[in-house]
């Protein structure tokens, strides 16, 4: 009995598979039609989107804590108690990577002018995204108004971030990064990663030498007050001498012999102050990263085309697909209305 039931339900549904395949066939025309449609479609979208041009730009970080050196004058700073050592922190390790990533650094790109015209970085790349205002007219990176300015960048800055923008190390074992950026501009693409890594540069040396560079500022301030004074003191000394030729009274002696005091202890103090603002000095320089650039992009850049004949064939088959669907569809819904209709 089984056998018998499970041979009627096999001839059953090879009844219904060839039901739908006659169903197909006398519906070929409009599968036709569909996969004439999606390689049209497949043809306009591959000759109207324009090709995607990528921009690349690999760097390392030198930093003089990591390049050695400094001999008898870095054994002089540690004698004084000075660390002239490399600082680490914000740019140690992979943090690089977050901070071209950050909106400060793009923000601070955007801002830029785009080739010494009026615009700015921020105002090509909206253009090049047709981000129009719908209250106004295009909308600037420039704008004073704030809040639509800020909605501008916070746009940008998630387009770029959808995988238009990339930053990592190609290879691990070393401390190369590599910067990569895809847009439809050739020239923009060039001049925005060239551009970002300049704005990296500024921050990244601003931040690690503030404060050897406020060291120095201090001390320059104080070695420039004493060297005036030691002048103001020696012209002094001058006088009283020139006012005292023939001195009787040897007390007519003591305001020179006080200034000359004064010299001799300011003069210490003026020689150890130039040894300190030398060894600060020293510090600015060896805390002062160096962006060593190693490839930058050159014209032509890579670029990606949309192929005629595979988005034709793509096209063709999504349409074949979605014909099939529709058509398994109508089946159906035939079935269903003569099963209720019964």
């Amino acid at each position: 009995m089984s056998n018998t039931n499970s041979s009627s339900e096999l001839a059953q549904q090879s009844q219904q598979l060839r039901s739908f395949f006659l169903f197909i066939k006398a519906k070929r025309m409009l599968v036709i039609v569909m996969i004439l449609l999606g390689i049209g479609l497949g043809l306009v979208y591959s000759l109207t989107k324009k090709p995607v041009y990528t921009s690349s730009l690999s760097f390392t970080l030198q930093e003089e804590s990591k390049m050695g050196g400094g001999g008898g004058l870095l054994s002089l700073a540690s004698s004084f108690g000075l660390d002239v050592g490399g600082a680490s922190g914000l740019f140690s390790g992979d943090n690089i990577e977050q901070v071209f990533k950050s909106r400060k650094i793009l923000e601070r790109t955007l801002f830029q002018p785009y080739q010494g015209s009026t615009k700015t970085y921020g105002d090509k790349l909206s253009e090049l995204m047709k981000i129009n205002s719908t209250s106004e007219s295009e909308i600037s990176i420039t704008s004073k108004n704030i809040r639509l300015r800020d909605s501008v960048v916070s746009v940008i800055y998630k387009y770029l971030g959808a995988g238009y923008l990339e930053i990592g190390k190609p290879d691990k074992k070393y401390d190369i990064y590599e910067i990569t950026f895809k847009g439809t501009d050739e020239t923009f693409a060039k001049t925005f990663v060239q551009e970002l890594v300049n704005q990296v540069a500024i921050f990244y040396t601003e931040t690690k030498t503030k404060k050897a560079k406020q060291n120095v500022d201090v001390l320059q301030k104080r070695v420039d007050s004493i060297h005036n004074a030691i002048g103001d003191l020696i012209y002094q000394k001058a006088n009283l001498s020139d006012a005292n030729l023939n001195p009787i009274f040897q007390k007519v002696k003591v305001p020179e012999q006080k200034r000359q005091v004064d010299l001799t202890a300011l003069g210490a103090g003026y020689g150890e102050l130039l040894k300190n603002l030398e060894l600060s000095k020293y510090t600015l320089l060896k805390e002062t990263p160096l962006f060593q650039i190693i490839d930058e992009p050159k014209f032509p850049l890579k670029k990606k085309t949309y192929s005629l004949i595979t988005y034709a064939l793509l096209g063709g088959f999504v349409f074949f697909i979605l014909s099939i669907g529709l058509l398994i569809a109508i089946k159906i819904y035939n079935s269903l209305k003569q099963f209720l209709n019964n």
